[in-house]
């Protein structure tokens, strides 16, 4: 039962990569924008402080997610949704989405990162480090906007709900993240502060799974 489980989530998993594959040219956008926003702040700041350029480099990378999180549940038709709602289960659906959205914007933060020290120098802590906060970030911008997103799908005013929802959502983690960050330049957080970003996407994931089924039946 729990490999049949596990290979029912991972076919609903390649075909959402698949469909957001298929989208690669907003993806090709995305990149490009990353260039952009590198690009601006390396002429807003050529030679930023530590804590400049930790707080710039995750203004950026919000700014990124917030457009590809958006995409979630607002590229599909009415139909796509009701098939999809018959034959998998949506509380499956919403983890599949949240964990391909996680990807797609790790992929886009490292890229953002590679381009913030080919045009501002070094990073301000260690690769290693980068990484880890890179991962754990996603996973919540991911989720956290994958429930935004659905949410907002069924409003009147999607686009409306998207801004005012994502505030609440999305502000604990983006500071959360900036802490830890600062915090590593000074040599190494506390293990309290390394638990909080997995609890508030934790959080999130769990409101999405008891919300994202009723949304669907109403």
């Amino acid at each position: 039962m729990a490999s049949s489980a596990l290979g029912g989530w991972g076919a609903v998993f390649r075909g959402e990569a698949r469909r957001f594959w298929r989208r690669r040219g907003q993806l090709g956008v995305y990149a490009f924008y990353a260039v952009v926003l590198a690009y601006l702040v390396q002429l807003v700041e050529p030679a930023p402080a530590p804590r400049q350029y930790i707080a710039l480099f995750w203004i950026s990378a919000l700014f990124i997610n917030l457009q590809l999180g958006a995409q979630a549940y607002h590229q599909e038709t009415r139909g796509h949704m009701l098939f999809y709602y018959w034959v998998v289960p949506p509380e499956v659906m919403f983890w599949v989405r949240a964990l391909v959205n996680s990807l797609m914007q790790a992929l886009v933060m490292g890229l953002l990162a590679v381009l913030f020290m080919f045009f501002s120098g070094p990073l301000p802590v260690g690769l290693w480090g980068w990484s880890g906060l890179i991962g754990l970030s996603s996973l919540g911008f991911g989720f956290a906007f994958s429930l935004v997103s659905a949410i907002s799908r069924f409003g009147r005013h999607p686009f409306v709900l998207m801004s005012i929802l994502g505030i609440p959502t999305i502000i604990p983690l983006f500071y959360t993240v900036i802490q830890l960050h600062l915090a590593l330049i000074g040599g190494s957080a506390p293990m309290r502060m390394w638990l909080t970003l997995p609890a508030l996407w934790g959080i999130v994931a769990v409101m999405g799974t008891i919300l994202i089924p009723y949304l669907h039946r109403h």
